[in-house]
């Protein structure tokens, strides 16, 4: 198993935190777990996923997990309801038996994700490729608030936590590459003064970290707002935190 590894940190203005591992999956995994299920907008590859688990969700598969039991419960939900759930980054909307065989394929993917989970839970990588000095491990501790962000071209989990009083959002892109820059900006919440506004360019399954201290937060509560440049998105905080009674 080969795996590559680069981490850089930074507060405010500069770098957020950015980690990136790829790893090859051995063949008896493939093997002996089902084949995944494969939805076009979906990370459909074993090294994909577990670059996912990896990046996004700190290695918990079961975390990864619980979100596609979430997706399941959700898509179920609508479909005995004789509803409709809203694809908004492809600008899809499945009903009927659109929604069962999506139903089927969630439920499907769930098998696949816990059969793998078994294989690659507790697995250590042997490194065969030169690799960048370890950096501190980042742990910020289970989040206060956790919101999905969908729209043309983008896909992303924006988690709120706090570390001690220190405001910390994580921004995860869970679709594909950003066709353009966007603009990341964190605000006062009671006066919508911007505090920080950093302009990224996000790759699938990549990973940042904004961290706004203490020191440098005297409002208490912060909001952030991520703002593409390829369609206009009206303004509206993605979440929201308030460190300062912890």
């Amino acid at each position: 198993m080969n795996m590559s590894k680069l981490i850089s940190t930074a507060i405010l203005g500069a770098a957020a935190a950015v980690v990136w591992l790829g790893a090859s999956a051995p063949a008896q995994a493939q093997e002996t777990c089902p084949q995944l299920s494969n939805v076009e907008w979906w990370t459909n590859t074993v090294p994909e996923v577990r670059r996912t688990v990896l990046n996004s969700y700190n290695g918990s598969w079961e975390s990864y997990i619980d979100r596609w039991r979430q997706e399941l419960k959700s898509a179920q939900d609508a479909f005995d309801g004789g509803s409709s759930i809203e694809i908004k980054s492809r600008g899809l909307v499945l009903r009927d038996d659109d929604l069962k065989d999506y139903v089927n394929k969630v439920s499907d993917r769930i098998k696949t994700l816990t059969c793998l989970s078994k294989e690659y839970g507790n697995s250590t990588a042997s490194l065969n490729t030169p690799q960048p000095p370890a950096a501190p491990k980042q742990d910020l501790g289970p989040a206060s608030k956790v919101a999905t962000v969908e729209g043309a071209e983008l896909n992303l989990e924006v988690a709120a936590i706090c570390d001690g009083k220190t405001v910390n959002f994580q921004v995860t892109n869970l679709g594909d590459r950003w066709p353009r820059l966007a603009e990341v900006s964190i605000y006062r919440t009671d006066t919508d003064a911007k505090l920080v506004q950093r302009r990224i360019r996000m790759t699938n399954s990549q990973q940042m970290i904004f961290k706004v201290p203490d020191e440098q937060n005297s409002s208490g509560e912060l909001g952030i707002f991520v703002e593409p440049s390829w369609y206009e998105r009206k303004f509206a905080y993605d979440a929201k935190l308030n460190c300062k009674g912890n």
